[in-house]
């Protein structure tokens, strides 16, 4: 049965680890949050039954233990902190150091990314470590007086510890890369002394404005359906019909009209279409360059890029 409560923490961990994972996702992408939100109920769940099967053995373990030496008194389970309690002040000492194992790699890539260093160097080992210590030595002195105090520090282990540990960097990473800044994580040798390729994350720029050099389709009908007409020959025919104004339109089979014009006038309407369509592609482009930029200097709590 041990085993079994045990595994199911794992599965827990493991499901509420990756549902804080998608609900970070969602903060920066803007997309819903309500399978992100299910999922963590999911493992809270998961972790909730992890937990009343951990006091069914601890009970199971003490009336035994019990039953098997009726003249003693024995404890419930041993308090979490009885070391820590020992030496006044040690129970904070470990918290304290356990931050700073966590917090101490992240702060150093918040300074490097403040002085606009990229890549980005990060490193992820410490991070994990001391979230995991970080969350067992809070909870520890926060169940220290439960009759069970081991099932609320694997609660905390599992639901909070994970996702701390785990997700620790990923939060400051994704700000980084959101910040179009790479960060790079070392990792260890192998057996041989060879060093691994290191674990590389870039950030993806907004995508560049695509432009054809496009042109009004009834612009480009007309150009493609233009043809020399004899004027005289069609006035009298009634296939064209001069305008009050002094143009001329040319009637359809089907009773609309189209003007006409000459060479010369469509010459001049392609071109003013075609630069119409060049000032529209720049103005695009100058405000992709322009939301890049200001990607790049963003982002920062002290420091400021220098204006272009």
């Amino acid at each position: 049965m041990g085993i079994i409560y045990l595994l199911v923490y794992v599965i827990g961990s493991f499901m509420v680890t990756l549902a804080f994972s998608g609900l970070l996702d969602s903060v920066y992408d803007g997309s819903s949050m309500k399978s992100g939100v299910e999922s963590l109920a999911k493992g809270a769940g998961v972790i909730g039954v992890a937990a009343v099967l951990h006091v069914l053995v601890s009970r199971r373990r003490t009336e035994a233990m019990s039953s098997a030496a009726p003249e003693e008194t024995v404890p419930d389970a041993t308090p979490a902190t009885e070391t820590a309690e020992a030496k006044p002040g040690s129970k904070y000492r470990a918290i304290y150091v356990s931050a700073a194992v966590w917090a101490a790699p992240n702060i150093a890539a918040w300074i490097q990314f403040e002085l606009f260093r990229d890549p980005i160097v990060m490193i992820g080992f410490p991070t994990l470590v001391g979230g995991y210590l970080l969350t067992f030595f809070v909870s520890a002195l926060v169940v220290a007086n439960w009759r069970i105090p081991w099932v609320g520090i694997m609660v905390a282990l599992a639901f909070i510890g994970s996702p701390l540990a785990w997700l620790g960097n990923s939060v400051f990473i994704k700000h980084f890369n959101h910040h179009l800044s790479t960060v790079v994580e070392p990792v260890s040798r192998t057996k041989k002394g060879e060093y691994r390729d290191p674990i590389v994350s870039r950030g993806s720029a907004p995508d560049r404005p695509v432009w054809g050099g496009g042109i009004p389709t009834e612009l480009m009908a007309e150009v493609s359906e233009a043809k020399t007409l004899d004027l005289e020959k069609e006035l009298e025919t009634g296939g064209v019909r001069r305008t009050p104004e002094g143009g001329y339109v040319r009637v359809l089979s089907d009773g609309t009209e189209r003007r006409l014009r000459s060479m010369a006038e469509l010459a001049q309407a392609l071109k003013d279409a075609s630069a119409a369509e060049d000032q529209r592609a720049a103005e695009a482009e100058a405000a992709w360059e322009r939301q890049v930029r200001q990607l790049k200097r963003g982002g920062r709590l002290f420091s400021r890029a220098p204006a272009d």
